[in-house]
């Protein structure tokens, strides 16, 4: 099935949420150790720009989610959880897609305002602003912060998971995961 139902969610669902979770892993473990090569290796020059790309793909397939998880219904929370829990779920999906938006902005703004055009897979973006140090670090800092937000607010998600899967023993985690509970 391609599309979410009240007791699943879709294939379209899954591969989104798995392929940027992926990716935004990747990014951040990659961000990390770009951060510490020397700025003489060719290697961190060309891991800028897969990180830039990648960061970019990331950027546009949250911006196709979105809508794509507005037009589909939502699977039935289970009957156990309360409204308080269904609403704190439902605002760390929230924060973390505002956060896969607003890191990779970040991400473009850090690197314009150094005076570079962000790469997009081998083709250069525009510079929207142009050379400034100032606030180069100020988005350099940003893009910093709100990546271990991010990685924060997916480590108490995958938490999350894992405690209806294991305590719980509902079908939460399994539901992303395409299966069901056995009977």
């Amino acid at each position: 099935m391609l599309w979410n139902t009240r007791e699943s969610y879709g294939l379209i669902t899954r591969l989104f949420h798995w392929g940027i979770a992926l990716l935004f892993f990747a990014l951040f473990f990659v961000g990390l150790y770009m951060g510490e090569l020397d700025k003489t290796d060719p290697l961190r020059k060309q891991l800028f720009a897969l990180h830039q790309s990648v960061g970019m793909l990331v950027f546009l397939l949250t911006l196709i989610r979105i809508p794509l998880s507005r037009i589909q219904p939502e699977p039935m929370p289970p009957s156990h959880m309360g409204p308080w829990e269904v609403q704190f779920a439902n605002a760390v999906k929230k924060g973390m897609n505002l956060l896969l938006l607003l890191i990779p902005i970040a991400g473009y703004l850090t690197v314009t305002t150094k005076g570079y055009h962000p790469i997009f897979f081998g083709i250069e973006m525009p510079i929207l602003i142009g050379e400034n140090e100032e606030l180069h670090e100020f988005f350099e800092e940003t893009h910093e912060f709100l990546a271990w937000t991010l990685m924060a607010i997916v480590v108490l998600h995958m938490a999350a998971a894992w405690k209806h899967h294991f305590i719980d023993k509902d079908d939460v985690l399994l539901r992303m995961l395409g299966r069901k509970r056995p009977e």
